[in-house]
Order: C-alpha cells, then sequence, then structure tokens
C-alpha cells in the first residue's frame, strides 16, 4: 500500500501524510493550556502599563518620544530550546500501528522589527529540531495458530519552522523584567528517513509533508551580563493529515506541541532597548 499526498483540501492548517488513519482524543492539558498561557501573560503584562499603551504614566511617554524621535529598531535574536511535540502522531489500522514522535532539541534564528508608531513588534524566525526519531510499533492480530506479534521501528526525523509573530511587549522594565505575550502563524515541514530497521511488512510509514499552523505564547526579558535574555514558552495547533485512497479514508490528527527555549535579543545595527 503506497499513499499518495493529495492537495492541501482539509482546512484549516492540514499537513499531509500517508497511510489510513484513526484520530486520537487530545490531552486535557492541551485543552486549557492556550487559555492558561494566554490568560497569564495579560496579567503578567498589566503592571507594565500604568497609563494607556505607554511606557511612562501621564503622557510623559510622548513628550519624551517627541523630544528623541527614534527610529526602526531591528534585532537578531538566536535560539536554543527543547521541542515538545505532541506524542501521536498518527494511528492506523491495517495493519495495527501507532507513531509516536520523541522530544528534541530545537534551534534557531528570528529577526524582530519594532517602529515607533507599532503597538506591536514584527518578529520573523526559522526554527528546526534535529537529531530525533519517530517510533512506529505496528502489531499482527494472532489466530488461533499464531500469537500476536509487535514490532517496532525507529525512523530518523526532523521538524523546520518558519514563523511569524506579533509581539506585544511595553517599553518599560519592572524589577528587572519585561514580560511580553505573542500571536501567530507560521509553516511546518515534517522530513522522515528510512526505518531501521528496514521493514518487510506492509505498516504505514509517515511521509514527508507541509502545512499550516497558528502559535501563542509568553516569555519575560532580562538582562545577564549586559544581554538581552529570554526565556519564552511557545505553543502551537496544526494538523497531520493521513490519506489512504484504497480506502478512500482521510483524517487529520491534531497535534498540539510546545517549545520552551532561551532567546538571546542583539542589537547589530543599535538602537535596540
Amino acid at each position: 500500500m503506497t499513499p499518495s499526498t493529495p492537495p492541501n483540501s482539509l482546512l484549516p492548517f492540514p499537513v499531509h501524510g500517508g497511510g489510513p488513519r484513526r484520530v486520537p482524543g487530545g490531552r486535557r492539558w492541551a485543552r486549557v493550556l492556550p487559555s492558561t498561557v494566554l490568560g497569564g501573560a495579560l496579567l503578567l503584562l498589566l503592571p507594565f502599563f500604568p497609563g494607556k499603551w505607554g511606557g511612562e504614566p501621564g503622557g510623559r511617554a510622548a513628550a519624551s518620544a517627541q523630544e528623541t524621535p527614534e527610529s526602526v529598531r531591528f534585532q537578531l535574536i538566536p535560539s536554543l530550546g527543547w521541542y515538545f511535540p505532541s506524542g501521536l502522531l498518527y494511528r492506523s489500522d491495517y495493519p495495527p500501528a501507532r507513531a509516536r514522535m520523541s522530544q528534541a532539541v530545537v534551534v534557531g534564528m528570528g529577526v524582530e522589527m519594532k517602529a515607533p508608531s507599532m503597538p506591536f513588534a514584527l518578529r520573523v524566525g526559522l526554527e528546526r529540531a534535529d537529531w530525533f526519531h519517530t517510533r512506529l510499533v505496528g502489531t499482527i492480530p494472532g489466530d488461533g495458530f499464531q500469537e500476536t506479534l509487535t514490532f517496532r521501528y525507529r525512523i530518523p526525523t526532523a521538524v523546520t519552522f518558519l514563523t511569524g509573530d506579533l509581539v506585544l511587549r511595553p517599553e518599560r522594565e519592572r524589577w528587572g523584567l519585561r514580560p511580553y505575550g505573542f500571536l501567530g502563524v507560521g509553516v511546518k515541514r515534517y522530513a522522515f528517513g528510512e526505518e531501521e530497521p528496514r521493514d518487510p511488512l506492509d505498516f504505514t510509514k509517515p511521509m514527508d509533508g507541509t502545512g499550516g499552523m497558528i502559535r501563542y505564547g509568553a516569555g519575560v526579558e532580562t538582562r545577564i551580563l549586559g544581554r538581552r535574555v529570554a526565556p519564552e514558552l511557545a505553543g502551537s495547533f496544526s494538523r497531520y493529515v493521513l490519506v489512504d485512497d484504497e480506502r478512500g479514508s482521510r483524517r487529520a490528527h491534531p497535534q498540539r506541541e510546545l517549545t520552551l527555549s532561551v532567546k538571546l535579543h542583539l542589537s547589530p545595527f543599535g538602537g535596540g532597548p
């Protein structure tokens, strides 16, 4: 059985793969985490905005901006972190098999731009999680003459993320900290290698695929040795779609992922806060 990858027909944001399907139930933490992270980020940001959306109370920020005009600020943001995938990538029925992604190191580089007239900063990033495996476990049900057989395989995996975020960050610090929140979209690319050991049976293998995702998260900036450093927690929603042309089936498996990273803010052109 060789599944094909049809056009991107299931919306929103599918990622296409191969094989038959069955949708796993979402975890309880995955349902409540988005509202918890966004609500917590909002509460952390409130003390940093004493007036309206400005860094100083009583209109002093506007007067300061008139006295000292600001230019557009650019920053480079390298990052290093840990990638927590959903775990269950897909589940197939003919023959029964499950594919689970392991955790991995993720590295990235971003560029952020902030104009004086913009309440938000714009951030574009490229991240990659590599050097990890998807574990495929398949079973062949037994009968009266043969017991059930279980086969386990390791499939080299890499995931690449291209993201764009709107970042809300107060201009002033308090207690040496400056929290921020962000919301954005992105594109995710799965890449899979050959299974280990090679599989002579007809288990459904994951296939390379590309699709969209919705991102959200929060972080806190501080200074360490004169450099701005920000621990950040980011979450995303996407779908991995399995297609079986022989049976005419197509179903999306929701993917809820987390990335915990540390970002270093560099201002190579000056003007950074």
